[in-house]
């Protein structure tokens, strides 16, 4: 019995022990797939604190963008009374030119109309002289 028993006893450990190290091999196996998804896990949460990151710091500049954004809305409405300021001092100066050019033409059409009395005067003259000599 003992000899019966030592073998029963040795074949239960030998059992015990194939167990044991077919479970072992299944929980390496599943280890590794633990890691493989821990790890990508990792780098899927170190993406997004990267991320996060980056958006505190784009938020961080916000106030400053802001008051940027204020001044250069600021400026563009000055620009918009400067413009509109220099739009009436540019139709003044329009208005201006049209006066000139009508002041040019119409002394130009009074040298004309002089020109024009002065070659009729001296017609007029000449005429005379000739019908003065024509009753003399």
């Amino acid at each position: 019995k003992s000899k019966d028993a030592k073998v029963k006893k040795k074949q239960r450990y030998e059992d015990t022990w194939v167990t044991l190290h077919k479970r072992t091999k299944e929980c390496a196996k599943a280890a590794e797939t633990v890691d493989g998804e821990v790890v990508m896990l990792s780098a899927h949460w170190e993406r997004r604190r990267g991320a996060l990151m980056e958006l505190q710091e784009q938020l961080q500049q916000i106030p400053a963008f802001l008051t940027d954004l204020e001044t250069i809305t600021s400026r563009i409405a000055q620009l918009e009374a400067d413009f509109e300021e220099m739009e009436s001092h540019l139709m003044y100066l329009d208005n201006l030119c049209g006066q000139c050019e009508q002041q040019r033409f119409k002394h130009f059409q009074i040298l004309q109309l002089e020109n024009y009395k002065k070659k009729k005067r001296k017609e007029l003259e000449s005429l005379k002289g000739k019908w003065l000599g024509f009753f003399l």
